[in-house]
């Protein structure tokens, strides 16, 4: 708000209509699956809608292939971050180099969100678990929609992970994901 933008790798505002959300969520309750900076659960709130979003409680959870480590993983998302940065290659050099690998996912996932709703004063819950784990058990609840928005990339076991998703939805599962050639 009040023509702040916070720096990430995407910009959704431009093609947030191809999305076709309902203009009113009110009385909706919404799970935003993986919601990283918070923007979607922000928008969702934005409409009237009641939001959970779920985040990983920290990097090491990600998921990995056999052998690859932390680190190894943390490079991959260090070269995806800059291919897509808002940054340019210089300012992102010196950025990935300034940051200790223990606090990778507070300065990109954790802070941002917590900056972004504290600043829009945002009511919106946030839940710390793996896809993997999402149920009505663990969630407490169901939800008239779902939405996933560039989660399945990050699963080694994405059928699993739908599974999962949709067992806590009651109305619309929202799978937004690009498919790269």
């Amino acid at each position: 708000g009040d023509g702040l933008v916070t720096p990430g790798s995407y910009d959704y505002r431009l093609t947030l209509e191809s999305f076709s959300f309902p203009v009113n969520m009110s009385g909706m309750k919404v799970l935003d699956v993986g919601a990283a900076t918070g923007f979607f659960s922000f928008e969702f709130e934005q409409r009237g809608a009641t939001v959970v979003a779920t985040e990983l409680p920290s990097i090491d959870v990600l998921d990995r292939f056999p052998g690859e480590s932390v680190i190894d993983t943390m490079h991959k998302l260090e070269n995806a971050f800059r291919a897509h940065s808002v940054f340019n290659s210089s300012e992102t050099d010196t950025l990935f180099h300034a940051i200790p690998r223990d606090r990778f996912y507070y300065y990109f996932l954790d802070a941002p969100f917590n900056f972004c709703a504290k600043t829009r004063h945002s009511q919106v819950k946030r839940k710390f678990t793996s896809i993997y784990d999402i149920s009505p058990e663990t969630m407490g609840d169901t939800f008239d929609m779902v939405f996933l928005g560039e989660v399945l990339l990050h699963t080694i076991n994405p059928l699993q992970a739908l599974a999962s998703a949709a067992s806590v939805c009651n109305g619309k599962l929202i799978i937004s994901q690009p498919i790269s050639d």
